[in-house]
């Protein structure tokens, strides 16, 4: 039986805490999460350095270094969070529902970018050269 099928610790004074095997699997997932918050924001300073320093393609680099900053902090906001719970007694909820929120902010920004630039590359790549959607 995996530790977190054993519940039912049930509602605290003060609101619902987590079990010590399930403080266990937030307080990794937090390190994680932490870790890669830590890489988006030295990848954002990088980028946007780079990009202040060239001027050809240089906003594009400043601007994605931005992005990856903000990535990183929204990443670092659930980091945050998801310690709270372990760290902090009764109000373990709220704390997971902040970190849930804040890494909903940064898949949302990932996907649409994402998709952005999969919509520009499709869009230069018919553009610059050779790719034709008609079959013959």
């Amino acid at each position: 039986m995996h530790p977190l099928e054993q519940r039912p610790s049930g509602p605290t004074p003060g609101g619902y805490e987590f079990k010590r095997a399930e403080e266990v699997v937030v307080g990794a997932a937090a390190a994680w999460i932490g870790y890669y918050a830590w890489i988006a924001i030295f990848l954002g300073v990088l980028f946007a350095g780079l990009g202040a320093t060239r001027l050809p393609g240089g906003a594009a680099g400043v601007g994605l270094g931005i992005v990856y900053v903000l990535i990183g902090l929204y990443f670092r906001g659930a980091a945050v969070s998801m310690k709270s719970v372990v760290t902090t007694t009764g109000r373990d909820v709220q704390h997971l529902i902040l970190a849930l929120d804040s890494l909903t902010l940064a898949f949302k920004v990932q996907v649409v970018l994402s998709l952005a630039a999969l919509a520009g590359g499709v869009v230069a790549a018919l553009l610059l050269g050779g790719v034709t959607l008609t079959g013959g």
